[in-house]
């Protein structure tokens, strides 16, 4: 069963938008860097210069690009998130799926029981005296109206409360796989630098291959070059 309580979620969520937000300006930081020492031309010449330019320029550029695009795209769902929980319930409101549909919908149907049995016995002491007195029966309609728009509203609550946990899931699910990929990058880099700032024509070109060897790997690439390149980026 599902459980909402919105002040803990959204205390929760703005504390992880903070801390990204942090973490998005400390990528920034090293990105500047990093561009930096790529355009020190001066300062690095020879083979030895060049050697360090390329080695930060295709090894650590990407992944510092997607980390980047990875903390911006986390952090426009986490606030997405968090501005639809908040119109999903006030600040302190709570709810929960159990709640609902144990103690509210039986509430409802034993007040709905309740009432038709009073009526009814109501009635049927008007129908004893009918021909005695005027009027009519007691209507119940209205209330059974009633009724049935709150049974309606609590289905509708819980529905829609099932429909949010699941496209939050689905959400924070495909950042986890993007991290995956970023992660398995990362590792691959981890590798290629063992022997140094040098880089071989092989290695270069394994890189050049893993890079574009998914559609996947290759979008994600892509959209954080974009983004870089809306931003400024001094790299492009």
């Amino acid at each position: 069963m599902k459980v909402l309580k919105v002040s803990e979620v959204s205390h929760e969520i703005n504390q992880l938008i903070r801390q990204k937000q942090q973490e998005k300006e400390q990528i920034l930081a090293v990105r500047d860097a990093v561009n930096k020492i790529i355009h020190l031309d001066d300062a690095l010449k020879g083979e030895g210069g060049e050697a360090i330019k390329e080695h930060f320029a295709t090894l650590h550029i990407p992944a510092i690009l997607l980390l980047h695009q990875f903390l911006h795209q986390y952090l426009d769902i986490l606030k997405d998130i968090l501005t639809r929980i908040e119109h999903f319930e006030t600040n302190n409101g709570f709810i929960s799926e159990q709640f609902i549909e144990t103690e509210v919908k039986t509430s409802l149907n034993q007040l709905e029981n309740f009432t038709e049995e009073t009526v009814n016995s109501i009635n049927q002491c008007f129908f004893d005296v009918a021909d005695l007195v005027h009027g009519t029966p007691v209507q119940i309609l209205p209330f059974q109206q009633q009724m049935a728009s709150a049974k309606s509203h609590a289905q509708k609550t819980v529905h829609e409360l099932a429909k949010l946990d699941e496209e939050i899931s689905r959400e924070l699910t495909s950042m986890q796989e993007q991290l995956a990929q970023i992660r398995s990058f990362t590792q691959k880099l981890h590798e290629w630098t063992k022997g140094g700032v040098f880089l071989s024509k092989e290695q270069i070109k394994e890189i050049e291959n893993y890079i574009s060897e998914t559609d996947t790997f290759k979008k994600m690439i892509d959209e954080a070059i974009e983004l870089s390149v809306q931003e400024g980026d001094s790299t492009f």
